[in-house]
């Protein structure tokens, strides 16, 4: 069928187009938080390469041999993203070998007990492909506890990062805001393509859609970090003093960016937040 090829070229091309974006952020990685970021898209090909080869595997011994590297790249991929996001909404400060350990200890026992789970079934208990056109389809497949933990970790790291962009989002200025409405949509995308692949939208297709959104989620976060310049602006802390304060404050960063203003100077220069955030200081004052 038509729809099957066109199912594989976007799996093989979303992963090419994750290798791409990894690339590119490697070569900015000095920027804060793109090392998170570079690895997260490397996780999110392994993780659409792999849906690719169990589809198109010629057996279904070959698919099944594919689904231990699949589920580690799913883990890991989850445990970058909410590092970048961390780093991102001004909590870098959590980021420390105690909490870098928990979280990135879950992908490497999650692969520890895939790799051994031919001698306790805790992580799949049954699975089995069956051949349809070109592809290879999940026939059936019964999952162990470790699975559930597996997935209730993802999700809950998935939901933290929701609450930190809502929390940053309300605290920030309107470009601020942005950002994280674009971060915020680009994490429903895997979300959403997650519910369709537990069978609630379309029961009748046994092939995954959220690797593709997964790549979908890494494009629009690789726009809004360079296209928005997210991660070149970062809000530092500002209470209610800075606020109503009646002299000007303009703060800058290290490359003299304007990277936060006080309602008192945006009314002395007579201009949004939005024309001002992120612009070097010598073009606001070229007057």
């Amino acid at each position: 069928m038509v729809w099957q090829y066109v199912y594989l070229i976007l799996l093989y091309a979303s992963a090419a187009i994750s290798i791409a974006i990894a690339v590119y952020a490697w070569r900015n990685r000095s920027r804060s938080g793109l090392l998170y970021f570079t690895f997260m898209m490397l996780a999110v090909a392994e993780y659409t390469l792999t849906a690719g080869l169990m589809s198109s595997a010629a057996t279904p011994a070959g698919a099944v041999s594919w689904v231990h590297f699949h589920y580690f790249g799913l883990t890991s991929m989850v445990a970058f993203f909410i590092a970048f996001v961390i780093q991102f909404t001004g909590y870098g400060k959590w980021l420390n070998k105690y909490t870098l350990f928990i979280i990135f200890a879950i992908p490497v026992i999650t692969q520890i007990i895939i790799e051994t789970n031919w001698l306790h079934h805790w992580f799949i208990q049954e699975i089995a492909f069956e051949q349809d056109g070109i592809l290879m389809g999940l026939a059936t497949i019964r999952y162990g506890g470790f699975f559930w933990f597996h997935t209730l970790y993802n999700y809950g790291l998935v939901l933290l990062a929701m609450v930190l962009m809502i929390v940053m989002s309300v605290r920030s200025f309107k470009l601020y805001r942005m950002q994280s409405l674009t971060l915020f949509i680009a994490v429903l995308a895997p979300v959403l393509g997650s519910i369709n692949d537990s069978k609630v939208f379309m029961a009748g297709f046994p092939y995954p859609i959220v690797p593709i959104s997964f790549s979908l989620m890494g494009v629009l976060i690789a726009w809004n970090v360079f296209r928005n310049q997210m991660l070149n602006i970062i809000p530092v802390a500002r209470d209610v003093l800075i606020e109503s304060m009646s002299d000007s404050l303009i703060v800058l960063d290290a490359s003299a960016n304007v990277i936060d203003i006080n309602p008192t100077a945006l009314q002395l220069l007579e201009r949004e937040a939005s024309q001002i955030i992120g612009k070097p200081i010598g073009q606001i004052f070229s007057r």
